[in-house]
């Protein structure tokens, strides 16, 4: 019985849990125990006009050592085509400062689901 109710509000809790990341390519402070592999799935997605924009990444984490991890990230979204525009992103100076902003012609595009490439990264902690 407890097993059940302990499945009921685990599945009950991530249905709501929202949360933001703003740095999804970044990991926490922590590292990864050494001979640990982790895999986490996240993603993001977004109205721009009438389309949804999606982001989606695949990150496969492993400790090599207490002090060190590294992590391999993999992601696909339909943010952009395979070539950008050259008018993608204009300007307009302010004073002295210069404000960048994409076209409105470029707003709203449909693109297909494309491989942004991969990320390898590693953690070292020199701290202790």
């Amino acid at each position: 019985m407890k097993k059940f109710v302990g499945i009921i509000l685990f599945f009950f809790g991530v249905h709501l849990t929202i949360a933001q990341e703003l740095f999804i390519h970044n990991e926490s402070a922590s590292n990864t125990p050494k001979g640990v592999l982790g895999i986490r799935l996240f993603g993001n997605s977004f109205n721009e006009i009438d389309v949804l924009r999606n982001m989606f990444a695949l990150r496969w984490m492993y400790g090599v050592t207490p002090k060190l991890s590294f992590y391999l990230t993999t992601s696909f979204s339909n943010h952009h085509g395979a070539n950008l525009p050259n008018d993608l992103i204009t300007h307009k100076h302010s004073g002295g400062q210069t404000i960048y902003y994409p076209q409105q012609t470029q707003k709203g595009v449909t693109y297909p689901l494309s491989l942004n490439g991969f990320h390898l990264s590693s953690t070292p902690n020199i701290d202790s």
